[in-house]
């Protein structure tokens, strides 16, 4: 069983310094108190829901996965604004963390969505779309599960390691996350030894799953996808606040060359000391006055 918790995930745009908050919380890098509530677990958030043409897929097939989102009024929602570069954000993922995938599915008229797609193993997994329907005061995340008919053979979650290695790029990873706080994780991009810049900012960005509930928490700023990235390359910075302690797989996207990659690495999230330089948790008395 695991959890998409995204600590800030896909950026759009160009990719340069972004400003933190300044909300004077003390966290670290600016980035804000940590979120509480917790999204994606509903197929209907907000007025708006979910529906699906199938919930089975079969495994290993290349399959064309159509649906829309309802408004509050139950009619389907035509009228959407972009959010990090794409107006509709899917993603895909098996309840034991394999299977990852971000796609970008296509508007096949009257409020309806496709996108092809392959689920290589069979199993149950997570299909979370992400958008802002025009008039709505954020976006929203709404998820529904579909099934991979077969033999299920689930994978153990691989060990935590400093470095992945994709396609001939080393991505290095150093910072160690803590439960209840904002701390910034920051990942080191490499070819063959040579430190990368130039990457592209229009689609990429890190997601950050938690392995035992399904949630996906939002971020600081109250957004899902973008704004917390710093770097064009070979760093690339993201603050990122675990809900709690235990074991997370994170996905780095990252885009050189016009091809997108993904790094994935596992980390465990630490519990918090009483006392932390970076200031109280959500809704505790700072003893340093500050808030």
């Amino acid at each position: 069983m695991a959890a998409v918790f995204a600590a800030s995930f896909w950026t759009g745009g160009s990719v340069g310094p972004v400003a933190g908050t300044g909300d004077g919380g003390g966290a670290e890098g600016g980035a804000g108190p940590v979120p509480s509530a917790p999204s994606g677990l509903q197929i209907s958030e907000d007025g708006y829901t979910l529906v699906r043409t199938m919930s089975e897929i079969p495994p290993g097939e290349r399959t064309e996965f159509g649906f829309m989102l309802l408004g509050p009024g139950g009619l389907p929602v035509t009228g959407f604004t972009p959010v990090d570069g794409a107006r509709l954000h899917l993603l895909v993922m098996r309840r034991d963390l394999a299977g990852y995938q971000h796609l970008y599915p296509a508007e096949a008229g009257g409020g309806q969505w496709s996108v092809t797609l392959t689920l290589a193993e069979a199993g149950i997994y997570r299909f979370l779309v992400y958008a802002q329907p025009e008039g709505a005061a954020r976006p929203v995340l709404l998820g529904a599960e579909v099934v991979a008919r077969g033999t299920l053979r689930p994978r153990p979650l691989p060990r935590p390691e400093p470095v992945a290695r994709v396609a001939g790029y080393e991505v290095g990873l150093t910072g160690a996350p803590v439960a209840g706080r904002v701390r910034t994780l920051t990942f080191s991009v490499s070819e063959r030894g040579r430190p990368v810049t130039g990457l592209q900012g229009r689609r990429g960005g890190l997601a950050v799953v938690r392995a035992g509930d399904l949630a996906l928490l939002r971020t600081p700023r109250d957004a899902v996808l973008g704004a917390h990235r710093v770097g064009a390359g070979p760093d690339l910075r993201f603050p990122v606040a675990p809900p709690s302690p235990g074991a997370y797989r994170l996905f780095l996207e990252f885009r050189h060359r016009g091809v997108s990659h993904t790094a994935e690495f596992t980390v465990l999230a630490e519990q918090p000391a009483a006392i932390s330089p970076d200031g109280p948790l959500p809704g505790e008395r700072d003893p340093h006055g500050h808030g």
